[in-house]
């Protein structure tokens, strides 16, 4: 895939990177990931974690699709999932595909070309995921020589070009820096540098704005939507806040309890959520203009993942909850507005 300049004006100063261009369909079509029917079971004390339970999810070409749900509901096993970096003990059923290639089959060798060339991740705590005793240059030059087979003089020079994209202050000075040395913001930066750094068709970003501040948040969230459009790649941004969610993703996938829930369309879910969950979430995020007396919560605790649920498993915090609820798991249905629904009795359904 060649390479195309992009430049950008940030503070008077003009700022120089690379991009790839927009991707092409897929064997899929449009989708370039296809979850169908996936299962994950981890070892426990007390027996088998159903930690992912019979998810079907696709995520189309240069589309950010957003994971929402409470922590424990199993987003980051199903985004390891992907990547194929479940421990060998997982017990896995259904199958991944991504552009045609089914990735629990795929032999370690392709698994390793396909990590960081085709798929990369940003995990969740840039200062644990980067060495903490090699220089930030060094790191993201590693993965280009290994990669993409440059010299170590090319990939350091284009180790300073990926930090410019990603809005790096002082780039060519920061690649002699160790990781001590930059704030979460700047870590969270050298590690998307070092995810765009071979053009791939799929960013993971598992709650990439953990323990940073809201400006650095807000700084983030842009550079990701940014990246997004002017890189041609597609986007799986995962998060307990919906707030996050919202400000950047065209779909929206509620996961309670290692299910998918309430799939839709951003607008869709925020407008008219039809899940009670998806309502909760909603009504316990903070809204500076309104006022109340006690910040709304959604009762109980998340479901254990130790054993499955006879009937939904949000039965028990829900409030509209029926018989049938306890007795009978609800299935995914299809609105008319194309919203997928796994709810007996879901909100507002009139149409």
């Amino acid at each position: 895939m060649s390479l195309i300049e992009l430049s950008f004006e940030e503070n008077g100063r003009v700022l120089r990177g690379i991009a790839a261009p927009t991707p092409s369909a897929t064997p899929y079509g449009n989708d370039l990931l296809r979850i169908e029917n996936f299962s994950v079971r981890l070892p426990g004390r007390h027996g088998p974690i159903h930690a992912v339970r019979g998810i079907s999810l696709s995520v189309r070409v240069g589309e950010c699709l957003g994971i929402v749900g409470e922590s424990g509901c199993g987003k980051s096993t199903l985004c390891s999932a992907v990547l194929s970096l479940l421990p060998d003990n997982a017990q896995i059923e259904g199958q991944i595909h991504f552009n045609g290639l089914d990735v629990q089959r795929l032999s370690s060798e392709k698994l390793a070309r396909l990590r960081g060339r085709e798929i990369a991740m940003i995990f969740q705590d840039p200062m644990g995921s980067l060495n903490p005793v090699r220089r930030v240059g060094t790191q993201i030059a590693d993965k280009l020589m290994v990669h993409k087979g440059l010299s170590r003089t090319t990939a350091l020079a284009e180790a300073v070009r990926l930090l410019d994209l990603v809005r790096m202050p002082a780039a060519r000075g920061r690649l002699n820096d160790y990781p001590h040395e930059l704030s979460g913001g700047m870590c969270q930066r050298t590690m998307i540098a070092m995810a765009l750094s071979c053009q791939p068709k799929l960013l993971i970003a598992d709650e990439p704005t953990t323990a940073l501040d809201v400006t650095i948040q807000a700084q983030i969230l842009t550079l990701l939507s940014d990246l997004r459009r002017e890189l041609g790649m597609a986007i799986i941004l995962v998060s307990h806040d919906l707030g996050v969610i919202a400000q950047t993703s065209d779909r929206i996938a509620v996961m309670y309890s290692g299910e998918i829930v309430e799939e839709a369309a951003t607008e869709t879910v925020l407008d008219r959520p039809r899940h009670p969950y998806t309502r909760g979430l909603i009504d316990a995020s903070p809204d500076i203009n309104r006022v109340a007396d006690t910040l709304v919560t959604i009762p109980g605790s998340v479901a254990s993942l130790s054993e499955a649920p006879v009937g939904c498993a949000f039965e028990p915090r829900c409030q509209a909850a029926q018989h049938k609820c306890r007795k009978v798991a609800p299935h995914r249905t299809t609105t008319s507005s194309g919203a997928v629904i796994a709810c007996h009795f879901p909100l507002g359904m009139s149409e």
